[in-house]
């Protein structure tokens, strides 16, 4: 009997918690936003626009802390925008444990208010507005911020949730700015393309703050598009940068909640 009830109370465990690919951490913090769940307009042309898949991405994140900062790898190769067979946008959310991988496609994604960010390529996008039903929302904070010196969000801190498309019934995409097709999200400046070399994906070194799921505020620098060395060609030296084993797409992050 004491063997059944074991059990019982294992299947009733598992079944309540899913499996760890599936399922991301519960998240921590009290907000509403954990019940967040909008309706998500302009649905067929963020999937006609975005090429927005049903299979989830392979892509892997890898997570390093130190002191409080978080340094995240996020393997955003799978295709592309325009790609003839992409793979999903990889989904995370921000937990106490780092960035963690919530495995879904695209599709089953806008059903979905567990996750915070998506990667694909060099588009990053956050659950709201137009791109999903949750309320994770961000405000960039003023050029040349340190990431080091931000420490609190700031009072006047305005936050956004994704508007890349105009409303409905038109629904047109807006664009990024580069006249490639590529949405304007709220974290699209973390880049700019290289003058005179534009197959050179430069960083800017914006600071954001990203208001996650679970109502937690991360401060957030995108660092690297490409591997350490192409990247550090590509912003000092572009004129001498080549995408050869450059390592595009594996999206380097440090954040830290705050």
């Amino acid at each position: 009997m004491k063997s059944l009830i074991s059990s019982l109370l294992l299947v009733t465990y598992l079944f309540a918690c899913g499996t760890k690919d599936d399922t991301p951490e519960e998240p921590t913090g009290d907000s509403d936003a954990l019940v967040c769940m909008n309706k998500v307009t302009c649905i067929d042309p963020l999937i006609l626009d975005l090429n927005l898949q049903t299979e989830k991405a392979d892509g892997l994140i890898t997570n390093t802390v130190d002191g409080g900062i978080w340094h995240t790898t996020v393997d955003a190769t799978a295709g592309g925008a325009f790609a003839a067979t992409p793979d999903s946008f990889v989904y995370a959310a921000f937990v106490d444990g780092g960035l963690l991988k919530v495995n879904y496609g695209d599709e089953e994604a806008l059903e979905s208010n567990r996750w915070d960010i998506a990667f694909r390529r060099f588009i990053i996008r956050l659950n709201s507005g137009v791109s999903g039903p949750g309320c994770t929302v961000a405000t960039k904070l003023p050029a040349a911020t340190d990431f080091a010196n931000v420490v609190e969000t700031p009072a006047t801190a305005a936050f956004a949730a994704e508007a890349f498309f105009t409303a409905e019934p038109q629904c047109d995409l807006i664009d990024d700015g580069f006249d490639i097709g590529s949405p304007a999200t709220v974290l699209s400046g973390y880049f700019q393309y290289a003058l005179g070399n534009p197959g050179c994906v430069q960083m800017t070194g914006s600071v954001y703050i990203v208001r996650t799921l679970s109502g937690r505020h991360v401060k957030l620098e995108v660092t690297h598009f490409y591997n350490d060395t192409a990247q550090a060609t590509c912003q000092s030296d572009p004129a001498d940068f080549s995408t050869m084993g450059a390592g595009a797409a594996n999206i380097q992050l440090r954040w830290a909640f705050l």
